[in-house]
């Protein structure tokens, strides 16, 4: 037994659709592409062995760093925003500029 449901908001191919694979397929292409010729030329042009031929490698080292700074900020900012929105709401005057 089979359940269909035919509306014309549905999603004929389903799935990420052409266009989302298609970027996916270049996003990959492009990193390999990145990482395979920087390192070449790291390796031929620096005489850089190993780790340290990677292109930028100093950032790769420091990204997982950068990506949890900036989790923490944007949490930070968000439960700012949502504190602020609840002293509008409920009126306390404590939250306000007073002159």
């Amino acid at each position: 037994m089979e359940f269909k449901i035919n509306t014309p908001a549905g999603c004929p191919g389903g799935g990420l659709g052409y266009k989302a694979s298609t970027m996916l397929l270049f996003l990959t292409i492009g990193l390999v592409a990145y990482f395979g010729i920087g390192t070449f030329y790291n390796m031929k042009t620096k005489n850089l062995e190993g780790n340290e031929a990677l292109p930028n490698i100093e950032f790769w080292r420091n990204f997982p760093e950068f990506v949890k700074e900036g989790m923490s900020t944007s949490v930070q900012t968000a439960k700012s925003g949502v504190n602020f929105i609840k002293s509008k709401i409920s009126g306390e005057p404590n939250n306000y500029n007073e002159f």
